[in-house]
């Protein structure tokens, strides 16, 4: 009985001490060989909110999926009965597919994937979503 408690001590404190060392590891800043000295970073910017609808903000780069280029899809997790009502019958039913049952409807302008009778994903052929700061990956060292 005596021997079960000092090792139920033993391992306790063993836990404690690697449990404090990690800590104050993460506590300290780690040196890589790294010089005393002020910290070196990039400064990414990112847009912010447009003053207008018309004219984009200087340095933005225009969404190719905006409300003209892209229909308007169903949002994740809506029922199908709430789809046909609001966004009318699909022009095919595909059949359900694995487990859980993934099934795929075709609309003219897109494609809604369920699983069981709730949306899981709305697909747009031929939109990608566009990379934003080309130049700046071309260019990159």
């Amino acid at each position: 009985m005596r021997m079960r408690s000092l090792r139920r001590d033993l391992v306790q404190i063993v836990w404690l001490t690697l449990a404090l060392s990690s800590v104050s590891a993460l506590a300290q800043p780690a040196d890589y060989g790294a010089q005393p000295g002020p910290a070196r970073s990039t400064v990414v910017e990112m847009p912010g909110p447009r003053a207008s609808a018309d004219a984009p903000a200087p340095g933005v780069i225009e969404d190719r999926l905006d409300s003209t280029a892209a229909p308007q899809t169903p949002p994740r997790g809506m029922r199908m009965t709430a789809v046909v009502s609001r966004y009318g019958e699909p022009l095919r039913r595909h059949a359900a597919i694995g487990q859980p049952p993934i099934t795929r409807w075709d609309y003219p302008d897109y494609r809604l994937y369920f699983e069981y009778d709730h949306v899981l994903h709305a697909v747009v052929p031929q939109s990608p979503v566009p990379i934003a700061h080309t130049a700046q990956l071309e260019h990159a060292p």
